[in-house]
């Protein structure tokens, strides 16, 4: 744990000093639209900035402790499988209420939203409360094949 620690100061240390600049560099590198690598190695250097910048900065951290996210944390996997499914599918059944788009395109816009985000919660729980069964009683059969 000493490790990371210090791997992760010496990581936010050169972040703050070098980040925009290493970001301006890969970006020039060529003339137009950039490569999908280039594009893929910002993304991967702001996803380190971010983890470094909330295991050291402590109002984040303690943000990322409050129930809300700890909450989202648990379902965040289920919603990632389930969300587009139910949003097709609610899109799908949407556009057969109205399917020129001509009585009120921003009430089925928001119902189309509020019912997504219901239904994904839902079917995401469900999901959860599956995989933490399992995850149960796979410690069970663990713990009764350990001697």
């Amino acid at each position: 744990m000493y490790a990371l620690n210090v791997v992760s100061m010496c990581l936010s240390w050169l972040a703050r000093q070098h980040a925009f600049q290493l970001i301006d560099a890969v970006s020039s590198l060529r003339i137009g639209p950039p490569p999908q690598s280039t594009v893929n190695f910002q993304l991967m250097l702001a996803a380190l900035c971010i983890f470094i910048a909330v295991m050291r900065l402590r109002f984040l951290h303690a943000l990322f402790e409050t129930q809300l996210f700890q909450f989202l944390g648990r379902y965040s996997f289920a919603l990632f499988l389930v969300h587009y499914p139910v949003i097709r599918f609610i899109g799908l059944y949407i556009a057969r209420i109205d399917p020129e788009g001509l009585r009120s395109p921003d009430i089925y816009g928001a119902m189309a939203t509020l019912l997504s985000i219901t239904v994904s919660f839902l079917i995401a729980g469900f999901f959860t409360w599956i995989d933490t069964g399992s995850i149960r009683v796979s410690h069970r059969i663990r713990n009764l094949l350990s001697f």
